[in-house]
């Protein structure tokens, strides 16, 4: 992340990607500090996408699949559509 930081931390979502052309899911810990969840549901909330969800984990940071793997690991189930 050191190598990656300078320009990561410049990028600008809403100019780089206000629109996206499939749907979105934001898996958002609620105690991350990396990327503070006010900032990721700003970009949501402009985001324009054919459906947009937010799943949330109380317990986790920024990285959900390591703090609730189980929680994480069954939302990432993919169903067939019918």
């Amino acid at each position: 992340m050191d190598v990656m930081w300078d320009q990561v931390s410049t990028l600008d979502l809403l100019q780089l990607a206000p629109e996206l052309q499939m749907p979105v899911f934001f898996f958002l810990g609620r105690h991350d500090h990396w990327v503070p969840p006010e900032t990721s549901m700003a970009y949501f909330e402009v985001l324009r996408a054919p459906s947009k969800t937010v799943v949330w984990f109380d317990d986790s940071g920024h990285e959900p699949f390591m703090d609730e793997p189980l929680e994480f690991n069954r939302m990432m189930v993919v169903r067939p559509v019918s």
